[in-house]
């Protein structure tokens, strides 16, 4: 039986109190070192499951990309533009950048003596030295035809680079490298943008969250464990467990070199604040047990564990099992959280059932006059009259809980999904604010790839001159789509290689063999895999896509749009037989979010499934373990309709609320329903008064632990990233009501029960 199983463990811990103590400072010991090994983990593309995307340098997730501009006025000067050089040779060597794209080095094609030449942008491929290398720079510049958005503004005015750099493993230090370069050419008033500051300044937020948030939850939980019961003790022993349990989930994180995300950031205020219910339930019947007789002080220690021991390992086991329902997500860092979440839950729940009474026998004895029971608040007190009133009221109940889940059915398909990294930032962020100059400037930095496969891999496929008359026309409408910025591809560059040597024929372009050979040479010399294969037998054609009407990134729903723009466009125009995939961060993105809503609704159903059959086996009752589950449901219900009305998307650390939320609330079901069994008057003799007393004697211990959980997480919306701060409004609100619903709407459905029902239940109280 857990009861004496519990009772037992409780009474073998206070009479050893110094071993288990040693035995736990060597294990905490351990985890500590480990916790020290953590890193936080900014990078928002590293969360992303493993990529099909084009496995070429350019598009490798394996690099950050930093775009830099300066603005017409401060580089149409020599010396302007030498200084602009300067600037890119030295974020190169500062950042150790393997792929820099600039406009002096890159090359164009010129007619010279009516023939085709490749040579670069200026003179000798380096910086113009004097005026007449900077009149031909800017001359070649403006007569290539992908310099607008690409080394120049989208009004062919200003300079623009581009940077591959390997990942930072320090992005704070990475950007502190960028903006001390910076400062040497304040003269310029560059504009940096990029993975590299958004990874910064997530780092920032992620940092400052971690420290400043885990700080405000404890002091709430401690101020709160003060309020309830008077104690400088009683307020310090529950808090040992919890610190304990947070300890043992990052030292888990640490161990298997498991980065802070910004999912698995809510998991030390998570588990500090899920864990600090369980030394409240055990201080509170301590105190009931020690008033009523007073026995030995490890005796009465044992009991009063003994009592709520078994209650507490059904809990922590529903909780553990709602977070563990969260292994089947497709971003590898949930699946993490979820086991860091779990340990760190389970070792709070342990620890209070071995450390807390160790450290209770080894100090003074509690006695009824040290401290109180948990204070009976106004608000409480107001809580429980009227609870009680609705206890007759059975009818309003039901009707209450069927109104909340017609809610949850009719709005579930209208809440939303966020994957766009750009929309988490606060709207004060700098590196936001770069961005969107930027892309208003420049057209955005999202790429998208179309692959077209020739039929069969037909080699030299796309080489043919109606082949590539087609796919040119396709690329004029596709150029003219709202968001398409910027777009290269093979043909795109064998139209220019025409136009230079032809300027004024009116033939098909693409019917000469030769010059398709020779292009097709020195392209694939120059940029090996980014625009074709070996053989011809694939092209990838490279769109630069933005808002245009808001001049700011794509985000999830600008990405459907253009897809869809895409697909209908290809299919409209390009042969049925060729083959079209469309890759990019974005549309990776997009796979995600689209995995995210299966594994939201997976997740949450099965974590209810998973959790009722628990409760239906530990009470041994069908009934009992849908009872559980009523305010859970309720408070999930009533979290839908927060997040249709109030506009909260699901997203990255979001879609772990449903999860955590039914692990975490059915615990204050569970308590109530003990209480409920084990009345005399839940046989059918008084169900009212067996209703009554199970909700006055656990209401206040509920409630109080409720606010416990609700105050710690509460802190959560107030950090500055976006999804943070939704996960605590969220996770808030779905507990607050799942408390409410516990002590408005189960007791009068507990009344309702059939007493030959409540007899067939009964029957299995000495099993839980």
């Amino acid at each position: 039986m857990p009861q004496q199983f519990v009772r037992n463990l409780a009474f073998g811990c206070a009479k050893h109190p110094i071993f288990v103590l040693i035995v736990t400072l060597v294990l905490i010991t351990i985890f500590t070192f480990f916790t020290f090994q953590l890193e936080i983990e900014p990078d928002v593309e590293r969360l992303l499951p493993s990529s099909q995307s084009l496995d070429s340098v350019a598009y490798s997730s394996n690099y950050d990309r930093l775009a830099l501009y300066v603005d017409a006025q401060n580089v149409e000067t020599l010396q302007g533009v030498q200084r602009f050089s300067q600037l890119i040779e030295q974020l190169r060597s500062v950042l150790d950048a393997e792929v820099v794209m600039s406009p002096f080095s890159t090359a164009t094609l010129l007619r010279k003596d009516g023939r085709l030449a490749v040579e670069t942008m200026a003179p000798q491929g380096i910086v113009p030295q004097n005026p007449e290398d900077l009149k031909i720079f800017w001359n070649q510049l403006s007569q290539n035809p992908f310099s607008p958005g690409l080394f120049q503004s989208r009004n062919g005015e200003g300079l623009a680079a581009s940077f591959l750099i390997p990942k930072a493993h320090d992005y704070l230090q990475t950007q502190a490298l960028i903006e001390h370069v910076l400062d040497d050419f304040d003269d310029l008033a560059p504009l940096v943008t990029g993975s590299i500051p958004f990874s910064a300044e997530t780092q920032k937020y992620l940092t400052h969250d971690a420290s400043l948030l885990l700080t405000l939850a404890i002091l709430t939980i401690l101020v709160i464990f003060f309020l309830g019961f008077r104690s400088l003790p009683a307020m310090i022993l529950p808090l040992v467990s919890v610190l304990i349990g947070t300890v043992v989930s990052l030292g888990v994180m640490g161990a298997f070199s498991w980065r802070l995300t910004m999912v698995g950031i809510v998991t030390p205020p998570l588990v500090l604040a899920l864990g600090s219910s369980y030394g409240i339930h055990i201080l509170s019947e301590y105190f009931r047990k020690s008033k009523d007789r007073p026995l030995d002080e490890k005796e009465a220690i044992a009991q009063a564990i003994g009592e709520v021991g078994g209650t507490i390992l059904l809990a922590s086991l529903t909780t553990v099992t709602g977070l563990l329902c969260l292994l089947g997500a497709s971003l590898p860092h949930t699946r993490y959280f979820a086991i860091a979440s779990a340990v760190g839950v389970a070792a709070a729940a342990l620890s209070s059932l071995t450390v807390l009474p160790a450290l209770m026998a080894l100090g003074a004895p509690l006695l009824p006059g040290q401290f109180q029971h948990p204070r009976s608040f106004r608000g409480i007190r107001f809580l429980m009259r009227g609870a009680g009133f609705l206890i007759h009221k059975r009818g309003w109940a039901l009707s209450l809980f069927i109104l909340l889940l017609a809610g949850f059915v009719t709005l579930a398909p209208s809440v939303s999904f966020n994957t766009s990294p750009t929309t988490y930032f606060p709207e004060d962020s700098k590196a936001l604010k770069d961005l969107r100059t930027y892309s208003q400037i420049m057209g955005g930095l999202d790429e998208l790839t179309l692959t077209l496969k020739a039929p069969q891999g037909k080699p030299q496929y796309f080489l043919q001159a109606d082949v590539l008359k087609k796919i040119h026309e396709f690329e004029l409408e596709l150029s003219h789509l709202a968001g398409v910025s910027h777009l290269t591809s093979w043909p795109s560059y064998l139209h220019f290689a025409y136009a230079t040597v032809f300027p004024e024929s009116n033939q098909n372009v693409f019917e000469s063999k030769g010059l398709n050979l020779m292009m097709s040479r020195l392209l694939n010399a120059a940029t090996t895999g980014v625009y074709a294969n070996e053989d011809y037998s694939q092209i990838y054609l490279r769109l630069r896509v933005f808002n245009e009407m808001e001049s700011r990134p794509i985000d999830e729903e600008d990405t459907r749009v253009i897809l869809q723009q895409l697909r209908d466009l290809s299919s409209q125009s390009l042969s049925s037989e060729i083959t079209i995939s469309i890759d990019g961060m974005s549309r990776d993105f997009l796979k995600l979010s689209d995995a995210m809503q299966r594994d939201f609704f997976t997740s949450t159903l099965m974590a209810l499934a998973v959790i009722g059959i628990l409760c239906a086996l530990g009470f041994k009752s069908l009934e009992f373990g849908f009872f559980a589950l009523v305010p859970m449901v309720a408070g999930i219900a009533s979290s839908f309709l927060l997040m249709v009305f109030c506009r909260i998307p699901l997203d990255m650390t979001t879609i772990m609320v449903s999860c955590v939320a039914v692990g975490v609330g059915v615990d204050d079901s569970i308590h109530l329903l003990l209480a409920f069994r084990r009345h005399p008057g839940s046989d059918g003799s008084d169900s009212v008064r067996a209703a009554l007393v199970s909700l006055f004697r656990t209401g206040r211990p509920i409630v109080l632990t409720s606010v416990s959980i609700v105050a710690g997480l509460f802190w959560l919306a107030f950090a500055d990233f976006q999804p943070v701060r939704y996960f605590g409004l969220l996770i808030v609100f779905t507990l607050a009501s799942a408390c409410l619903a516990t002590i408005l709407i189960l007791p009068p459905l507990l009344a309702a029960l059939p007493s030959s029902r409540r007899n067939r239940q009964s029957q299995g109280d000495s099993h839980v």
